[in-house]
């Protein structure tokens, strides 16, 4: 009985978790629409602290928004750490997926080395078509140039 009550406890306080995560998320968007930027970084990194990723919807919203703080400021080094968390957080999703499809493969034959490389370029292209749902253009460039690498590699190795 102990066990079911701290069990609910437990998602209890991650549902909670990840509403402060948004309320801060969003008060930071608002202080950055209005030049708050310095006061605005001070929430979006409370977001990150402690973020519980499966309740934090805006997580990579947020690393964009950081990320953009940090490129007006001039910090390109620290802006560039939180594109790069951005993009982590957009393949982990993808391998996710894939993850998740595996049971469905595993019954197919073993495939070869260029079969391997040609699941990566569907995989980026997948991840490329994303960010551009979601108008991210540069990571999408980034995923198609991925694509582009990969089969280049291919015709190279044939």
């Amino acid at each position: 009985m102990g066990d079911v009550r701290a069990e609910t406890e437990d998602a209890e306080s991650r549902d909670v978790a990840g509403e402060e995560q948004n309320i801060l998320y969003n008060k930071a968007t608002n202080l950055k629409a209005t030049g708050q930027s310095d006061e605005a970084l001070k929430y979006f990194t409370k977001c990150l602290e402690g973020a519980n990723i499966s309740s934090f919807t805006k997580l990579p919203q947020c690393l964009r928004e950081i990320a953009a703080i940090y490129y007006e400021k001039e910090d390109y080094e620290k802006a560039v750490q939180f594109a790069q968390a951005e993009k982590l957080y957009y393949e982990a999703a993808l391998i996710d997926s894939s993850a998740a499809t595996a049971p469905l493969k595993a019954t197919e034959h073993s495939k070869s080395a260029e079969d391997h490389y040609v699941q990566k370029a569907i995989e980026y292209e997948q991840l490329a078509s994303l960010c551009l749902k979601q108008c991210k253009i540069d990571l999408a460039l980034e995923y198609c140039g991925k694509v582009v690498a990969v089969f280049c590699f291919l015709l190279q190795s044939n």
